[in-house]
């Protein structure tokens, strides 16, 4: 079965980072219901609009121009390697890039984080464990949930892991896999994997105004 989202007629929607896996499965099927405006840093889309969300007028222009009721927050720096490597870099995008954007917001900022903000000794993780992050891109998601959180009642945190699926738009997933014959991966490591579909379904849920503001 495919994601679904229940009709909202007047819901625009802002997704940043609509061109990476998690963010274009969302822009495809969020369109189909409501009017969604998508950003792209790195990856050029067709129907995309640039953001670099360390740039804050450049935030507050999108942002003054669509006036979005429904922020999603794809968007950053991802791999945890990398990130380790440049971490100024990291901070400027997953944690300031992160400021710029609730600074900046007019409406309910629904935040995807990780599983990396929690030390992976115990697993698995509810909403009420207490975040230990041990690497630098776990620790920058950690300090981005608390800008978003502390902001707004409204703001809604999403720790997903693991994602997987078939991607119109951004199938970097199955490409890998048919790409490569042999992938290395580490054998002493466990997830939770959330197949994508599952994910974008979910979010449909978080339009409610009462619903628990954090998520794993």
């Amino acid at each position: 079965m495919g994601a679904k989202i229940s009709r909202e007629e007047d819901r625009r929607v802002l997704i940043i980072g609509a061109s990476g896996f998690l963010g274009s499965k969302l822009f495809s099927a969020l369109s189909v219901e409501s009017d969604v405006i998508g950003t792209f840093f790195s990856r050029p889309a067709l129907g995309l609009v640039y953001l670099n969300i360390q740039d804050k007028k450049q935030v507050s222009k999108l942002i003054n121009k669509y006036n979005p009721h429904v922020i999603i927050a794809c968007g950053g720096m991802t791999r945890p390697d990398e990130c380790e490597k440049n971490q100024k870099r990291a901070y400027d995008v997953n944690v300031k890039g992160m400021n710029n954007l609730v600074e900046c917001s007019k409406g309910k900022i629904i935040y995807i984080s990780t599983d990396y903000v929690f030390s992976g000794e115990k697993g698995p993780y509810c909403e009420h464990d207490d975040p230990h992050p041990i690497n630098y891109y776990g620790w920058t998601k950690y300090e981005a949930e608390k800008i978003v959180l502390k902001t707004d009642d409204n703001n809604l945190v999403l720790r997903v892991s693991g994602l997987y699926g078939y991607n119109e738009r951004n199938n970097e997933f199955i490409e890998t896999l048919i790409a490569k014959p042999v992938i290395y991966k580490a054998d002493n490591c466990y997830s939770s994997n959330l197949f994508i579909d599952d994910v974008v379904n979910c979010i449909n849920s978080f339009w409610n105004k009462s619903v628990r503001p954090l998520f794993v």
